[in-house]
């Protein structure tokens, strides 16, 4: 793993605060469907996916593989897609 991704997610508070904020404007609801471009090492990605529940789905989009990784790792959830690369690749 890189120790620029467990760096990522050491220093990236501020934009996890900023980011759940933006989640809550979203009113997720069980069932949604969720497209999340750059999600880092996952935090962000792992509060949607509960707020859609099991019967919804976050595509989740990192171009960093180790973040992509990481968060792999950290989030086994069902209702989380992940795809290692760009956009266009998805």
């Amino acid at each position: 793993m890189s120790d620029q991704a467990d760096l990522y997610k050491q220093v990236s508070i501020g934009q996890h605060l900023a980011g759940v904020e933006l989640i809550d404007q979203l009113a997720l609801r069980p069932g949604d469907s969720v497209l999340d471009i750059g999600s880092g090492t996952g935090n962000l990605t792992a509060i949607m996916a509960e707020k859609i529940g099991s019967t919804g789905c976050v595509y989740a989009i990192e171009p960093d593989s180790a973040r992509c990784c990481l968060a792999k790792k950290q989030f086994v959830n069902d209702n989380i897609i992940w795809f290692p690369g760009d956009l266009a690749a998805f």
